[in-house]
């Protein structure tokens, strides 16, 4: 079964890869694609099309979420850190998501992430 998913997930990449070479800006499949790199765990891929994404659409936080996601994963908490705080600037507002997203576990113990937490909580009590 591992083996049938990994050979649709390799056909869905080509395919939107294939699109993509015709319509570079296509916002959908380059979020789909950033999915597929993140899941498969090629998070340097993945932090190439968030960060396309962001220039895209500079206005959308839960493209900065995924970036924060991709600095966790790769252990850059800093900059996880600066692209979450973006995110919830921008409206990011999946506070529970975020609170259990494993890309996020590393982070957590991060005294910054509770920073930004407790920023967040003050801001939706107000």
């Amino acid at each position: 079964m591992k083996n049938s998913k990994v050979a649709s997930t390799k056909i869905v990449e080509r395919f939107i890869c294939q699109v993509l070479s015709r319509k570079k800006d296509f916002v959908e499949a380059l979020e789909i694609l950033g999915d597929i790199y993140t899941r498969s765990g090629d998070i340097e891929s993945a932090l190439d099309i968030d960060t396309i994404l962001t220039k895209l659409q500079p206005l959308n936080p839960v493209h900065y979420y995924n970036l924060a996601c991709d600095y966790a994963l790769v252990g850059k908490h800093q900059k996880a850190i600066f692209y979450l705080k973006i995110a919830v600037t921008l409206g990011f507002s999946d506070f529970k998501h975020l609170k259990k997203d494993p890309d996020l576990a590393k982070l957590r113990t991060d005294p910054q992430y509770e920073k930004v937490i407790k920023g967040i909580c003050t801001r939706r009590i107000k």
